[in-house]
Formats: structure tokens, sequence, C-alpha cells
């Protein structure tokens, strides 16, 4: 159960919601490569004429169905999601396939994949010949492909608890946002443990009937990190990004950004001398 606090001058008006989730591990032993997270979330509390109670809680838990929707009696605004990860019996150590849906004022993102949203993706540990490169790819939307609009910027948001899905007045959720699409991709070639050079994407669509005119943005980058020493390391990351909201900005946007980091652990060479002192004091074999 998580509570939310008000600043700024609506907290004088509006209190911010309280949020309970509830998760069911389920682990079917007839396909062990695979499990499944059933997953609740509600708002039940925060807005005027919703006092936190006892009685309260338990209807927004166990209720079944809307009572009196929009009256002091509503159960809250429940969601329901389902996480699914699975991995074939022959490939289970290399290649994995995960996907999660959301489900606003329905029981099951199953049941109801028409006015669900998703996020899926594959991960590739190694590849069969390159056991050092690993691939992610993955895909999202909260703007439905099928069966149409629910309603625009329907996701992640309620009108009862306007600011339930926010923390701080930014949004919680997927980095897609409330209607979009969009994939990610990730290539990684690890050298070593903690040095890698990796190369990866992102493209997202905004919908045009939640926006004026919609909008896209990719920002494709490249960083790296190598490690120099026990001690010492560094970090360089290089990414380009180009988006294009007309009704921000007609014209398309481009930039590109660099950072370069150095990471120095000076514990570890502390470590290193205390154990050479040691080392050195058992040879003295105790003499003064």
């Amino acid at each position: 159960m998580i509570a939310q606090s008000s600043s700024g001058l609506d907290c004088m008006f509006v209190a911010a919601p309280w949020a309970s989730a509830q998760e069911a591990l389920p682990s079917p032993s007839t396909i062990p490569s695979s499990s499944t997270v059933k997953h609740t979330q509600d708002f039940f509390y925060g807005e005027l004429g919703f006092p936190l109670t006892f009685h309260t809680l338990v209807r927004s838990l166990f209720s079944a169905a809307n009572e009196n929707a929009g009256g002091t009696t509503k159960p809250g605004n429940r969601t329901a999601g389902l996480d699914l990860v699975y991995r074939r019996p022959r490939s289970r150590n290399w290649l994995t396939f995960y996907a999660d849906g959301c489900s606003d004022d329905e029981f099951s993102p199953v049941a109801y994949a028409d006015c669900s949203a998703c996020r899926a993706g594959l991960y590739l540990a190694q590849f069969p010949q390159v056991h050092n490169l690993d691939l992610r790819v993955e895909g999202v939307y909260t703007d439905k492909p099928i069966a149409g609009a629910i309603g625009h910027g329907f996701y992640c948001f309620n009108f009862k608890w306007s600011s339930g899905y926010t923390n701080d007045r930014r949004l919680l959720g997927s980095w897609v946002g409330r209607e979009g699409q969009g994939a990610q991709t990730w290539a990684t070639y690890h050298f070593s443990p903690r040095s890698l050079l990796q190369l990866n994407s992102r493209h997202q669509k905004v919908s045009q009937e939640f926006i004026p005119e919609g909008g896209t943005l990719s920002d494709p980058g490249v960083p790296c990190d190598y490690q120099v020493r026990p001690s010492l390391g560094l970090s360089a990351t290089v990414r380009h990004e180009r988006w294009l909201f007309p009704g921000i900005q007609p014209s398309a946007q481009k930039n590109v950004a660099a950072s370069l980091e150095i990471l120095f652990q000076p514990q570890k060479l502390l470590q290193r001398t205390a154990r050479a002192a040691q080392g050195t004091a058992s040879d003295g074999g105790g003499q003064p």
C-alpha cells in the first residue's frame, strides 16, 4: 500500500490518492520454463468524500462491481495485469520471451486483449557462435492497434483520481506514455564482466487523436564501459535525438549529446593495501 503526499496550492483542495496492489505468483509445474504473475492495483482513497477506513480498504479489495459509479461507495479505480515469462526447453538458457498487459476496469488483459495495453519482448542472452553478444528487442503500446481507441489518453488516467498515476506530477508507468506506440532494441557486446559496448535505439509515436497532429521521437545511442583496473573505470555515451511534434515545433528537431564519466573506487586500493600489509605481517612470524 502506497500513500502519496500533496504539494503546492492543490494540497488545500485535493489529497493525493492511496494505492494498493496485490500479486499472485503461480508457476505451472507442467511447464517449468514459464511463469506468470497476476497483479491488480486500486486507487481507493484521497479525493474529497473518500475517507480511508477499514471498510473502504476491504471494499476496494473484494468488491466485484462498480457500485454507484462516482458516488462515495465507489470501490476505487481498479486495474488488472498479467506478466508472462517463457523459455523454450531446448533454448531456455539463452532465449527468453516476456510480455505483460494491463486492462482498466476489466478483470484480465487476456480476456480483454482488444482493450488492454501491452508490452512484449525477446531477450537473447547469447548468440550461438558469439557468446559475448546479447540482444534485447521490445515493443509496447497504449494506443491499441486493434478495436480502436476506448478513449483518448485512456490509460494512466482517471476522472475521479486525476493524480493517481503521477508522482510529484510526473506520469508513472511505461515510457511510451498515455496513447502511443514504441519499440526499443539493445545489442551489447561484453569484453569482460565490467567492460562492454552497446548499440541501442528507441522509437516512439504519439497518436494524433491524443495531441494535435501527433508526434514521433527517435534516439539511437552508443554507450561504452571500460574497466581500466579494479579501482578505475571509464564510461562514455553518445546519443542522437530527433523529434517532431508539430503542435510544439513545426519542423523536426535534432540534437546530439555526449558524456564521459570517470569512476574511481579507492576502497579497492585500500583493500589491496590492507591485504598486502596482512601478508607482510604474517611473513614476519610475529617477530618484533
